[in-house]
């Protein structure tokens, strides 16, 4: 099954002002869609929507590939909670390994 490693570090800041350092881990990112390889024009292509539920937020990953070539990656955060005013990345690490197929199989 696909998964995401590794981490990525964001800056919440609060509707007081306040600023809080949180660090997701790659982990904490479940596949809500995609993850189904398919064959279009010879080339094996995929898709993926991740998204880990944080407190006051949701971060979301979605990126597409086709071959071993990422495409389209994004990194958002859908605000949840009254009190986080923005989310921002300050060091994004996260390792899109788990989700490159391997050539013996056919599908995840």
């Amino acid at each position: 099954m696909a998964s995401l490693g590794d981490y990525v570090d964001v800056v919440v800041t609060k509707t007081n002002g306040e600023e809080e350092d949180i660090r997701i881990l790659g982990e904490q990112f479940g596949l809500e869609e995609g993850g189904d390889w398919r064959r279009e024009d010879d080339t094996w292509v995929c898709g993926f929507l991740f998204i880990a539920f944080c407190d006051g937020f949701d971060a979301v990953v979605s990126f597409g590939l086709v071959e071993d070539n990422i495409h389209r990656y994004r990194l958002t955060f859908r605000i949840t909670g009254e009190d986080v005013k923005a989310v921002r990345v300050d060091d994004d690490e996260l390792d899109l390994g788990g989700c490159f197929r391997t050539e013996d199989e056919e599908d995840y």
